[in-house]
């Protein structure tokens, strides 16, 4: 005899846990382009290179199992947070030096 719940039991498996990862980085990144609607989606702008990598982790995840549709969308995604990292690690060689004297900032947020 059958418990009568366990006809309704959901099932977790590995790959459900992965495409919710999947669409739950997706949806940040997208809301870190909707930062001026509302402030809220602001914060999803700080953790593009986590993103980035997580997203380029399931790409490789998706290529194994041959989900192309899900790996397709990594690429793409972890290609749009890639871009403006990848743009502060090289600066573009068009700043110019500036002369005079330099000023420099140091700011300390404690609570004391």
């Amino acid at each position: 005899m059958t418990d009568p719940q366990s006809a309704h039991r959901s099932s977790f498996t590995l790959a459900g846990l992965l495409e919710v990862v999947t669409f739950g980085a997706l949806a940040a990144t997208m809301a870190g382009f909707l930062a001026r609607v509302w402030w809220v989606f602001e914060l999803a702008t700080h953790f593009r290179p986590q993103l980035a990598v997580v997203l380029g982790a399931l790409l490789v995840i998706w290529m194994i199992r041959h989900r192309w549709k899900l790996a397709a969308g990594c690429a793409f995604f972890a290609g749009i947070n890639a871009l403006p990292v990848m743009s502060l690690l090289w600066p573009s060689e068009s700043r110019e030096a500036v002369e005079g004297p330099q000023l420099r900032l140091v700011a300390v947020n404690v609570h004391t």
